[in-house]
C-alpha cells in the first residue's frame, strides 16, 4: 500500500516494479529551490536516494532538512575485484571473458 515518487534520468525500458507509483524524468543538477517544490508537490514525507559520493544529491538531502523529512541513504555494492577496467581494451577483454565463462 506504499505509494514511490521515482525520478528517472530517462524512461525505463521495463515496467517499475511497484504497484502505486509515479515516475517524474528529468536530469539534474536540480537546486533546492526545484528539491522543495517536487517534495511539496507530491507530498513527500520520506526521502529514499543512493549514496552517489557526490555533490549531485546535496540539493535534495537540504531540501529534506528543510521540510524535516526522514532520509533513507541506499550504499553501493562494494566492487568485486577485477569488476573496473581503465580502457576500451579492458573492457572488452573482460566482456569476452564473461561471455566465453557463460558458454562453459
Amino acid at each position: 500500500d506504499t505509494w514511490f515518487l521515482v525520478r528517472l534520468v530517462e524512461e525505463p525500458r521495463d515496467p517499475l516494479p511497484f504497484e502505486y507509483c509515479d515516475m517524474v524524468i528529468g536530469r539534474g543538477p536540480f537546486t533546492i529551490d526545484d528539491e522543495l517544490a517536487l517534495m511539496r508537490k507530491h507530498g513527500i514525507d520520506v526521502l529514499v536516494s543512493k549514496l552517489s559520493g557526490g555533490t549531485a544529491t546535496v540539493a535534495k538531502l537540504d531540501a529534506a532538512r528543510a521540510l524535516s523529512l526522514p532520509v533513507v541513504m541506499l550504499k553501493r555494492p562494494e566492487m568485486v575485484a577485477g569488476s573496473c577496467v581503465t580502457s576500451v581494451d579492458e573492457a572488452m577483454h573482460w566482456i569476452a571473458a564473461h561471455l566465453l565463462a557463460r558458454q562453459d
